[in-house]
């Protein structure tokens, strides 16, 4: 994308059920990050080697590598990655205010992965830009426990925020922040809560005309509201609907899912934010916004899958273990072919500076005498060894060999039939019982 940087966040509530992969769904989309929760992924079937993976996931065009990246909000697993560069950082006093067990188990849940980027703006100017891509947590009222992990969930997210801005980057804050922010965001009437309180926090309420001439000057460390700012006044926009009542045909739906920008970031580069309820396969819609600069692409960091060893070539899967391999023909393509060992009574060095009693001595001395028995035992120990190869062998075929009586099936008491796959594919030859009802 020629000057510009698009970004989108999606809930896709589980990505096993899109018909798309994930390198499709970013071309898709035509985006240069693609900020996915819900992933309900694990790491087996993850197949694109530019992702940043967790409960969330980020993945980037290969245009827009980050040069660092960390799962957490804390910084508790620092200690986790191999090379200082590699880790975003900037974590203040956040380990001194928090409890270690509280950090830990506030990014157990795989709810946030941050992702450092460089960019040039259009003045020229080569900058960081952090994304923090979040699945804030859910809770009910009556779940006590449960909605005070909600809230210093926030608390950690916004003071790592702020952290980063003073520390000169600006902070794209982006996922679904499972809170609603003013009434026009709701079909329904909602009541002033701590989500919305903390939103007010971090939000900065621009005026309806948009303009950023009348921000404060101290809101440096506040964040813009990418979709509210370019549409101030749209009513029903809506990005998250109950599936099981069907009121996303309805449009009876909130709006859960955000794009924040801070107020310097936002105020220079902002072009353009929408959200795509065209868009299905999912009880959320995603969300995108374009930012006018350029972007750079750095090398992958640790945590990146293309450094893996799945993806970078260095292991072996388990199918590899099972394949057919011709020998002769891998001993004649072989550069490593192993030396015969030959029997020589050659002496080494070291042995002239040993002390030897007069028994190692007529040992040497009759050691050529008995070379032509020992060949003649080796002849004799040979056939034996063969011998006992062969029983062995037929031992453990013995052990493995099938039983004739076939087991009783337990729902009709009776012997059950031994069947063989016939379709081709993984399992044809294999043999299994059935029942014979």
């Amino acid at each position: 994308m020629d000057g510009k940087i698009k970004v989108m966040s999606w809930n896709i509530n589980g990505i096993r059920t899109s018909k798309d992969s994930i390198k499709d769904l970013l071309h898709s989309f035509n985006c240069d990050v693609l900020c996915l929760q819900e992933t309900k992924l694990t790491r087996d079937q993850l197949d694109e080697e530019t992702a940043i993976l967790d409960g969330v996931a980020t993945i980037c065009r290969n245009e827009f590598t980050p040069m660092a990246a960390e799962e957490g909000l804390s910084g508790v697993n620092y200690t986790f990655y191999a090379n200082e560069k590699d880790v975003v950082g900037h974590y203040g006093d956040i380990l001194d205010n928090w409890s270690k067990d509280e950090l830990i188990s506030l990014d157990s849940e795989g709810r946030s992965v941050v992702t450092k980027h460089r960019i040039k703006t259009h003045e020229g100017k080569d900058e960081f830009l952090t994304i923090i891509n979040v699945y804030c947590p859910h809770a009910s009222v009556e779940n006590g426990d449960r909605l005070k992990y909600k809230f210093q969930f926030f608390e950690l997210l916004k003071q790592r925020a702020q952290l980063l801005i003073d520390n000169d980057s600006h902070v794209i804050i982006l996922g679904d922040l499972n809170a609603i922010h003013k009434e026009i965001d709701s079909a329904h009437t909602i009541e002033f809560t701590k989500g919305r309180e903390w939103l007010d926090s971090l939000v900065i309420s621009l005026p309806e005309t948009g303009n950023f001439d009348e921000i404060p000057e101290n809101s440096k460390t506040k964040f813009v509201d990418t979709f509210r700012h370019c549409h101030p006044l749209r009513e029903e926009a809506f990005t998250c609907w109950c599936t099981k009542l069907g009121a996303r045909t309805l449009n009876f739906g909130t709006r859960l899912d955000y794009i924040l920008a801070n107020v310097d970031f936002a105020q220079r580069t902002l072009d353009s934010s929408d959200i795509h309820p065209e868009i299905k396969g999912s009880d959320h819609c995603p969300v995108t916004a374009q930012f006018k600069c350029h972007p750079i692409a750095s090398k992958t960091p640790f945590l990146c899958t293309k450094n893996w060893p799945e993806f970078a070539g260095k292991q072996q899967t388990l199918k590899s273990f099972f394949q057919k391999i011709d020998k002769t023909e891998k001993t004649n393509n072989s550069p490593l072919k192993k030396k015969q060992k030959t029997t020589t009574n050659q002496r080494t060095l070291s042995t002239f500076f040993k002390k030897q009693n007069r028994q190692e001595t007529k040992n040497t001395e009759s050691s050529s005498q008995s070379s032509q028995e020992t060949k003649n035992r080796e002849s004799s120990s040979q056939s034996s060894q063969e011998t006992k190869n062969t029983d062995a062998a037929d031992k453990w075929k013995n052990m493995f060999k099938k039983t004739t009586a076939p087991p009783f099936c337990s729902g009709h008491n009776e012997p059950s039939v031994l069947r063989t796959v016939k379709k081709s594919g993984a399992n044809l030859g294999r043999q299994f019982y059935f029942s014979s009802q």
